[in-house]
């Protein structure tokens, strides 16, 4: 199905940029059509300009590490299966092979200098971190407000989708903004703290029908800080390089995100697994139902609404949940200390209206050397 809608809703951006690049050309272009070369060396340019063996190596190894992460997830018996270690151990080999290459590479599509600048590697560790803080809770938010608050199905799939609401909602109202201040730090910083707060609520208010009004007052301010630094983050990480790496560095800032999004799930699920079915074990062994602790675990939205409010079992199951909810809730505020951090350890340009953000952008080593001797 995807396969279908994906091309149909980027035929508008395809044919938008067809026609921009028809009226880049000008005709003294079009009438001096220099000799075209052989095939052979047309492909020999066409590997080495694009850079196609560090792009396959890049893959790969973001496809080896990422999907046993997301296949295995907590689940500690798939961890000893070949499938999954194999692909694994393969994917983290070719990371340093990357490395190597790039050194190598005569046009490396990622640029080794770029990353040697704080503003670069520090936009891409909070790009890594806040998907995974986020996927602590939000992997299994769902569950947790049907079971551990009493939402309904309708209301939990509405609070449960505030966080992006609210991050959209915000993204949007920032630019003008931004566009105003010329500003990007303090706003992203901002975003980090209302991160804190918003982790600290959802941790406070964890589980039971009276804490309704906090999880979705944590959820808004969680989404409200998302939409003040990962926008900007994404920006900021611009101002750093001239304009024909940019692409580049946009695409980094979502493989980084990918990144953290599988390690959330993976640590989560851990959690989840290892924890939930022991304190489901715990609470519920005095009702002498022995499969009842299973039956809550492998399907809580069709067993739990069998126990009516207030009952002795619910009660149980609730404060099994909301365990599991707080050790979550507290690795995910631990996760947002290193983002702030980051976010320190961030440039403040001022934005300019410019393609390049020239004051303080980054050349490679190639293009220093050539200047220099421009100047000299």
């Amino acid at each position: 199905m995807f396969a279908i809608i994906n091309p149909i809703c980027a035929l508008p951006l395809i044919i938008f940029m067809f026609i921009l690049g028809r009226q880049t050309k000008s005709p003294s272009q079009e009438r001096e059509k220099p000799r075209s070369p052989s095939w052979v060396t047309s492909i020999k340019t066409f590997f080495r300009e694009l850079d196609v063996i560090g792009v396959l190596l890049l893959t790969a190894a973001l496809a080896m590490t990422l999907i046993p992460l997301t296949l295995a997830g907590g689940q500690s018996a798939k961890w000893k299966d070949a499938g999954i270690l194999t692909p694994l151990i393969i994917g983290l080999i070719l990371f340093p092979i990357f490395v190597i290459w790039k050194r190598e590479a005569s046009h490396p599509m990622l640029p080794i200098h770029l990353l040697k600048h704080r503003t670069v590697w520090g936009c891409l560790g909070i790009s890594t971190i806040f998907p995974f803080a986020f996927m602590i809770i939000g992997n299994y938010l769902f569950s947790l407000l049907v079971v551990s608050y009493n939402f309904t199905i309708k209301d939990a799939t509405r609070v449960a989708l505030l966080y992006r609401f609210c991050a959209i909602v915000v993204g949007s109202l920032l630019g003008p903004i931004v566009i105003k201040i010329r500003r990007l730090k303090e706003v992203i910083l901002t975003g980090i703290a209302l991160w804190f707060v918003g982790f600290g609520i959802i941790y406070h208010f964890r589980g039971g029908s009276g804490s309704k009004s906090g999880v979705i007052g944590g959820e808004v301010v969680v989404g409200i800080g998302a939409g003040l630094f990962s926008w900007p983050t994404l920006v900021l990480i611009q101002t750093v390089a001239q304009h024909e790496y940019i692409g580049v560095l946009i695409s980094l800032v979502f493989t980084a995100n990918a990144i953290g999004q599988a390690l959330g799930s993976c640590v989560s699920g851990a959690m989840w697994t290892q924890t939930l079915f022991k304190e489901l074990e715990k609470n519920l062994a005095p009702f002498g139902n022995e499969t009842l602790a299973w039956a809550v675990y492998a399907s809580p939205l069709t067993v739990v609404p069998k126990y009516r409010l207030g009952s002795p079992e619910r009660e149980a199951i609730g404060m099994s949940y909301r365990y599991i909810q707080r050790n979550l809730s507290i690795v995910a505020m631990c996760l947002v200390v290193p983002m702030l951090v980051l976010g320190l350890c961030l440039h403040n340009p001022i934005l300019s209206d410019k393609q390049t953000q020239l004051d303080d952008t980054t050349e490679s080593p190639k293009e220093q050397k050539q200047s220099t001797g421009n100047s000299a």
